[in-house]
C-alpha cells in the first residue's frame, strides 16, 4: 500500500466519526479484558450478593430487601435464564453498559454542542475516566443507570431543539427507568418534572396538556409503587429510607465530621480533581449567560445534586462503603464540558500554546490511568483464593447435589465464594448471613453430628483458627484442600 493510500484511509478515519468511535470503543474493549485477566472483578461484596439476589430472582424465589430496587436485579436475573453462569454473566452484561456508555456520552456531547470533534474528544475521555473502567469490571448498578440518565437527558435536549413530543415522551419513559435502578434517578426524575412544569406554565419550547399529564403520572409511578411495596411488605412506606441510614450509622457511627467527609460534595470535588475533570466547571461558567440548553441541561444536574447533598449530610444517605461511587453519576455528565473546554482551549486563552490541549489530553489520560491502578490496588474484593474455593465446590456439589456446606461469615469475603461455586443455595452460614450481626456460631466444641446430618452438611469451608482447630481435632472430618487461608473438610460420617 502507498503513501497516498495511507494518507486517503486516514483523511477517511478523521472523516467518519463512526469509525472513530468505534476504535475508541476497541480500545476501552482491550482496558476491560486486561482487568478481568489481572483478577480485578469486585470493589465491595455488594457485587456478589446483588448476582446472588439475580439468581433468586431467576430461579423463582426472590427475597424481600428493604433498600435496593429491583431492575437491576431483573436484567442480571434475565441473563441468568440464558447464560446460568452466576460469576461471568453478570459482569459481562455490566460491561456491555461500561462499553455503552461511550457512545451515549458521545451521543450527549452531539446534543449539546454540535461538533463533531467535541464529541470525539468526550468519547476519548470517558474512554480512560477512571469510574468507567471500575465500574465496568463489577457487576454493581452505577453502569446502568448512568447509560440511562445520559439517555434521558439526551433526548430532553433532542427536544428542546425541534419540539416534537416524542422526544420528550421518550425522556420521560427513560427517567422512570432510572428510578427503578438508583434512588438518585428519582431526583433527576423530580428534577426532570420541575422543568416540565416550567415549560407548560411559562416557557417555550411549549408542552400541550396531555403530553404534561401522560409525564407526570409516568414519572410518578414507580415512587409510588415502591412506597405501596414496602408498606405491604414490612409494614412501613418508610422503611427503604431507615434501612440505608441505619446500616450506615451501624457501621460508621455518627460523627458528623465522617458524615461530611463522606458526603456526595467532597467525594465529587475529589474525584474530578484527581481525574482533571472539574476543568468543564469553566465551560459551564462561561456558557451558562450564553446558551440556554446548557442552563437547562445544569438545572436539571444541579437540583438533583443539592438534593442528595442535603440527604448525604443531613438524612445519611450513604452507602456504607466506596463512597466515590455516589458522585459518578454527575462526573460523566461534567465530562462534554472538559472536552469543549479542551478543544477550544485556544479561544478561551488566546495566548496559550497551540499544543497545550494535546498536553491536557495527555495528562488526563495518564491521571486516571494512574488513578485507576490505585483502584485496582486497592479496593479489589475477590481474590483469587475464593475464586478458586467456589469452583472447586461447583463440581463437588454436582456430584452431592443434595449435600451442603457450612461456611464461615465472619467477613464479607465468604459470598464471593458462594458465587465463583454457582449454587449459593447449597450454603449455611454459620453465625448468620451479616457479619456485623453475627449469630450463635453452628460450628462448637460439642458437635452434634445428628443436628448436622439434619442440616445435610457433608462440607466444612471455614478460614479463622479457632473453627478450623475444631475440625482438624476431630476424627470425623477430613482435610480435603486449601484454599489460602480458607480450608474446606469433609464430614467423614456423613455417608
Amino acid at each position: 500500500m502507498n503513501t497516498s493510500n495511507l494518507e486517503h484511509l486516514y483523511k477517511t478515519f478523521r472523516k467518519s466519526i463512526f469509525q472513530q468511535l468505534l476504535f475508541i470503543t476497541f480500545l476501552a474493549v482491550i482496558i476491560q479484558i486486561f482487568l478481568f485477566q489481572i483478577g480485578f472483578y469486585s470493589i465491595s461484596g455488594d457485587e456478589s450478593d446483588r448476582s446472588i439476589q439475580a439468581f433468586n430472582w431467576a430461579i423463582g424465589s426472590p427475597v424481600y430487601d428493604a433498600s435496593w430496587l429491583p431492575l437491576h436485579k431483573i436484567i442480571l436475573g434475565l441473563g441468568l435464564k440464558i447464560v446460568p453462569d452466576l460469576f461471568w454473566t453478570p459482569r459481562i452484561i455490566n460491561s456491555f453498559f461500561g462499553i455503552l456508555l461511550i457512545p451515549l456520552l458521545a451521543w450527549l456531547a452531539q446534543e449539546l454542542f454540535q461538533s463533531k470533534k467535541v464529541t470525539i474528544l468526550t468519547s476519548i475521555l470517558c474512554c480512560f475516566f477512571f469510574p468507567r473502567i471500575i465500574f465496568t469490571a463489577v457487576p454493581l448498578t452505577e453502569n446502568i443507570f448512568i447509560a440511562v440518565i445520559v439517555s434521558a437527558i439526551s433526548f430532553y435536549i433532542r427536544w428542546i431543539k425541534n419540539n416534537k413530543s416524542v422526544y420528550i415522551l421518550a425522556s420521560s419513559i427513560i427517567f422512570l427507568i432510572s428510578c427503578t435502578i438508583r434512588y438518585e434517578g428519582w431526583l433527576f426524575s423530580a428534577s426532570f418534572g420541575l422543568l416540565v412544569c416550567y415549560h407548560f406554565f411559562w416557557r417555550q419550547p411549549c408542552i400541550s396538556l396531555k403530553t404534561f399529564i401522560t409525564i407526570i403520572l409516568l414519572l410518578s409511578t414507580f415512587p409510588l409503587y415502591w412506597f405501596y411495596y414496602h408498606y405491604i411488605e414490612s409494614g412501613s412506606a418508610f422503611s427503604f429510607l431507615f434501612s440505608t441510614t441505619e446500616r450506615y450509622s451501624l457501621i460508621h457511627g455518627n460523627s458528623f465530621f465522617i458524615q461530611i467527609k463522606n458526603s456526595l460534595l467532597p467525594q465529587f470535588i475529589f474525584q474530578n480533581i484527581v481525574s482533571i475533570n472539574l476543568l468543564g466547571f469553566f465551560t459551564i461558567i462561561v456558557l451558562w449567560e450564553k446558551n440556554n440548553i446548557i442552563r437547562l441541561f445544569f438545572t436539571i444536574v444541579l437540583i438533583s445534586f443539592s438534593i442528595m447533598t442535603l440527604a448525604t449530610i443531613i438524612g445519611k444517605a450513604l452507602p456504607s462503603h466506596n463512597f466515590w461511587r455516589v458522585p459518578a453519576v454527575w462526573s460523566f455528565l461534567l465530562l462534554p464540558f472538559t472536552a469543549y473546554l479542551i478543544f477550544n482551549l485556544k479561544t478561551f486563552f488566546p495566548n496559550i500554546k497551540h499544543y497545550s490541549n494535546k498536553v491536557i489530553v495527555i495528562v488526563f489520560m495518564i491521571f486516571n490511568l494512574t488513578m485507576t491502578a490505585y483502584e485496582v490496588n486497592k479496593r479489589s474484593s475477590f481474590t483469587e483464593e475464593q475464586f478458586q474455593a467456589g469452583y472447586f465446590l461447583s463440581k463437588i456439589l454436582e456430584d452431592n447435589f443434595n449435600k451442603k456446606v457450612l461456611i464461615e461469615t465472619t467477613g464479607w469475603g465468604y459470598i464471593n465464594i458462594l458465587v465463583s461455586s454457582q449454587h449459593p443455595n447449597h450454603f449455611i452460614f454459620n453465625t448468620g448471613a451479616d457479619p456485623k450481626l453475627p449469630t450463635s456460631s453452628m460450628l462448637t466444641q460439642n458437635l452434634d453430628f445428628n443436628f448436622l446430618k439434619g442440616k445435610e452438611l457433608r462440607f466444612f469451608l471455614f478460614k479463622s483458627k479457632n473453627y478450623k482447630s475444631i475440625l482438624d481435632n476431630s476424627v470425623n472430618f477430613k482435610l480435603l484442600k486449601v484454599f489460602g487461608e480458607w480450608s474446606l473438610y469433609d464430614l467423614k460420617c456423613s455417608n
